[in-house]
């Protein structure tokens, strides 16, 4: 897996750069050069989030994305997950591993957090900044999160955990950049 500081300047470069979550400073690499500082900042906002999942995980009929997610999809994935996402906690990215759609089984992605359930196990979340990147691996059948399974059965999903499991880690380094610069300004201060 490639060095951590490598997928934030890979999102940083399409996103406008490192990390800029509610105002954060932007996270810069001490090796870069001046020219690559100049404008990276990652917005983590709802657009840029969805428009970096869109890029990275492709098309897949089971795949949806914000606006475009069908209500009631929404609906049911957001009551498997209740007891995580916030009432005004929005579903970016939703997909359904179900045969029949009801979107019980899947996956979402929001600003906040990876949630996940797994058929005929109870849900699973992480916060961002809970997911180890250094602990997502994958394989043709499954993709492992922290040490969790997640379990895509539903169409051709061998080219999804590759993508899905690359999401992961980018969105989590940069979360856990996002951290430390919100430690470092508490220190600060």
């Amino acid at each position: 897996m490639a060095a951590a500081a490598a997928p934030v300047a890979a999102a940083a470069r399409t996103y406008g750069g490192s990390i800029n979550r509610k105002a954060a400073a932007p996270v810069v690499e001490a090796e870069e050069t001046e020219e690559e500082e100049e404008g990276e900042t990652f917005d983590w906002t709802e657009e840029n989030i969805t428009a970096f999942a869109q890029e990275s995980l492709g098309s897949h009929d089971s795949l949806f994305f914000e606006p475009k997610i069908p209500a009631k999809k929404l609906k049911s994935a957001r009551t498997m997950h209740a007891d995580t996402l916030e009432h005004d906690e929005k579903v970016l990215v939703l997909f359904d591993d179900t045969v029949f759609g009801s979107a019980e089984e899947g996956f979402a992605i929001t600003t906040d957090h990876f949630v996940w359930k797994n058929i005929l196990e109870d849900p699973n979340a992480l916060l961002w900044t809970e997911i180890d990147p250094d602990a997502i691996g994958w394989s043709e059948t499954e993709l492992t999160v922290n040490g969790t399974t997640v379990q895509l059965t539903q169409g051709d999903t061998k080219a999804l955990y590759p993508a899905l499991g690359n999401f992961i880690s980018e969105m989590a380094t940069m979360a856990a950049a996002f951290g430390d610069d919100e430690e470092e300004e508490e220190e600060d201060a």
